[in-house]
């Protein structure tokens, strides 16, 4: 089948791999930053769309843009084309097209890194049973792990999402900053992350957990807390988040 891609960001290239990899051909790329979209198409042996109104002659396009912009993008498109987009909480009805759908990978993908496409889950939805059918055909041969989701639940499992990568990740820039104020590397840290999610293989998060809050050692806490006296965002942040494992776990 022949697809179509508007966007140049890393969901973007990773879809052209997942699906030129499973046997379909790129056939046009759409992009803002010309210069992002040509190395894409080169990459891909596709054309370059000079506008999102060329995104014709394809069996589908995915709008692959930031959430406020692939209603804009979309209502570019022509109104006969099977438009899908790749957001986690963006309704649907964004886009004007009849045929319409969505397909967002819950995982982090990151531009020019290798991903195992094999099992990686993807939540789609679609305006109707024939859209289904042609997305499902379409995604099959990629041997994801298919979920569908409706607007409402999609939107609730992307904020879980939003919990369980991007809130994670931030803390690991935070603990870089205070290993460092401490006169360490980061490094010293990976263990205890990989290890700490290594667990989750085959331990549920509520049993995995562990530190002072969950103990309760509420001397340790106090003590952490003056550390952060001149730090009043990180210092909130440490006791909001020790106060709910707490109540969690009923310390």
């Amino acid at each position: 089948m022949k697809f179509g891609i508007a966007g140049t960001g890393n969901v973007a290239w990773h879809l052209a791999e997942m699906f030129t990899g499973a046997g379909h051909e790129l056939l046009k790329v759409y992009g803002r930053n010309h210069q992002s979209a040509g190395n894409l198409a080169i990459r891909h042996s596709a054309e370059v769309a000079e506008s999102a109104a060329e995104l014709k002659g394809c069996d589908l396009v995915f709008v692959s843009v930031n959430d406020d912009s692939i209603g804009e993008v979309a209502h570019s498109i022509p109104s006969d084309v099977f438009v899908i987009h790749t957001s986690g909480s963006a309704s649907i009805d964004v886009m004007p097209q009849h045929s319409r759908g969505v397909m967002w990978p819950v995982q982090s993908l990151t531009r020019g890194e290798g991903a195992t496409y094999q099992g990686m889950p993807v939540v789609i939805e679609a305006s109707g049973a024939e859209e289904r059918k042609l997305l499902r055909n379409f995604i099959e041969p990629a041997r994801v792990r298919i979920y569908e989701l409706s607007g409402d639940k999609r939107r609730e499992l992307h904020m879980a999402a939003v919990f369980a990568s991007n809130f994670p990740n931030h803390m690991y820039a935070i603990a870089s900053r205070l290993a460092a104020r401490a006169g360490a590397d980061f490094q010293i840290m990976k263990p205890l992350i990989f290890g700490s999610v290594e667990k989750l293989r085959w331990m549920d998060p509520l049993q995995a957990q562990t530190g002072p809050a969950m103990r309760g050692d509420e001397k340790t806490m106090e003590r952490h807390l003056e550390m952060l006296n001149n730090d009043p965002d990180l210092r909130e942040m440490y006791r909001l988040i020790s106060e709910s494992i707490a109540n969690t776990h009923g310390k």
